[in-house]
């Protein structure tokens, strides 16, 4: 109950307080009969909803509500009515310019102290700025993952081309090599001649072969990285998603580094595996930047399972991460690299947590850091997520 600060304010100045009171506060407020009709509204709310207020006075409440939010409001206001429910709800106003207000609304039922006719009263706050800065956010970070996908991808082809480059040439090599014995051949005297000039072509037809199967398993490995799940998960073989990935990586790991891998996973994970894919490379190529330069660099990379999910740790005994870096290591564009885009451990962050999963890590100056995927068998993907 409001009160005056002293009790000989005579009644008609304390209402004009009250009314003072009533149109300064930022918050809309409006007075609501039972049946819908609006009774009475201060400024804020005549300015939310964008209407003349002679004109608002007397009509039902959902001619200003966005006709996509009127039956939430029913719903809401009706649940206040039977005491079973509470709180506030979100609902857009429609102007009378066509523009739309997004507000918080917070009802309340208000019986008189004379006896009178009941009513609600609505505490109405304008979230519009705030929503459009939570769009904003979110298209940056839209934008962020798709610069980091396609750095990703940039990445990915060259390593491929690297890939399938090595084995094209000495296909290309050997190749030759049968067509000069072919000719060779051809060209001989007699057949023991001849014969000698064929030896070479069953090692070289061997070798070409071989060739031939290196390109079918990178492309086999390609496949399972860019295969396009639309938002749906699938059961992936963790095991066999890592040997991909690895597969991969190999041009951007070097020559120098040493790579270990431990799958011990027998089970599939549901997931999707294109994005989790990308969450691999990303924390190889960061394994990879950190441990570059060492004699003895090494990643490790391990799949694991237990009763509750699915753990993918990828290790390198690099010097570790500074302490004054560590609270923002999954900040969007922070990032130790000249030429790094800062996104990586961004974008990984966000995939991990859109399977329920955590992305944590554990670092040390002398033994290195340790990046964890940790994977729930049950994975409920979040609507917002999606």
């Amino acid at each position: 109950m409001l009160t005056s600060a002293s009790e000989a304010v005579r009644p008609e100045e304390r209402l004009r307080s009250l009314d003072a009171i009533f149109e300064a506060v930022p918050i809309g407020i409006v007075r609501v009969a039972l049946d819908g009709r609006l009774i009475e509204a201060n400024g804020e709310f005549v300015r939310i909803v964008g209407r003349d207020a002679r004109v608002l006075m007397g009509h039902p409440w959902s001619e200003v509500v966005h006709p996509d939010d009127v039956q939430r409001c029913k719903d809401h206001v009706a649940g206040i009515a039977t005491a079973s429910s509470e709180g506030s709800v979100e609902l857009r106003f429609q102007r009378a310019d066509g523009t739309t207000c997004h507000t918080e609304c917070r009802l309340a039922i208000v019986n008189p102290p004379s006896g009178g006719a009941a009513s609600f009263v609505g505490y109405v706050l304008d979230v519009t700025s705030r929503q459009r800065a939570e769009l904003a956010r979110e298209e940056a970070h839209r934008v962020a993952a798709t610069s980091e996908r396609l750095a990703s991808l940039g990445t990915l082809v060259a390593g491929v081309a690297h890939e399938i480059n090595n084995p094209l040439m000495y296909i290309r090599g050997n190749v030759d090599i049968i067509r000069y014995a072919a000719e060779d051949a051809l060209a001989a005297p007699d057949v023991d001649s001849a014969r000698t000039a064929l030896a070479p072509i069953e090692r070289s037809t061997a070798t070409a072969i071989e060739g031939l199967s290196r390109i079918s398993t990178i492309t086999k490995g390609l496949h399972q990285v860019v295969r396009q799940s639309a938002g749906e998960r699938r059961d992936t073989d963790l095991n066999a998603l890592v040997e991909a990935m690895l597969l991969v990586a190999r041009p951007k790991l070097g020559n120098d580094t040493e790579v270990r891998a431990s799958l011990q996973a027998t089970t599939t994970a549901s997931i999707e595996p294109n994005e989790i894919g990308q969450v691999i490379l990303n924390l190889l190529f960061n394994a990879a930047d950190v441990v570059r330069g060492a004699s003895e660099g090494t990643i490790t990379i391990r799949v694991s399972e237990d009763d509750d999910g699915h753990t993918i740790d990828v290790i390198d005994d690099g010097p570790g991460i500074p302490e004054a870096d560590q609270t923002r290591i999954f900040t969007p564009f922070f990032t130790t690299k000249h030429t790094g885009t800062g996104l990586g451990l961004t974008v990984s962050h966000a995939i991990v947590r859109a399977h329920n999963g955590q992305l944590t890590f554990d670092t040390n100056p002398r033994t290195g850091t340790r990046f964890r995927v940790r994977i729930p068998r049950d994975i409920t993907i979040p609507e917002e997520s999606r």
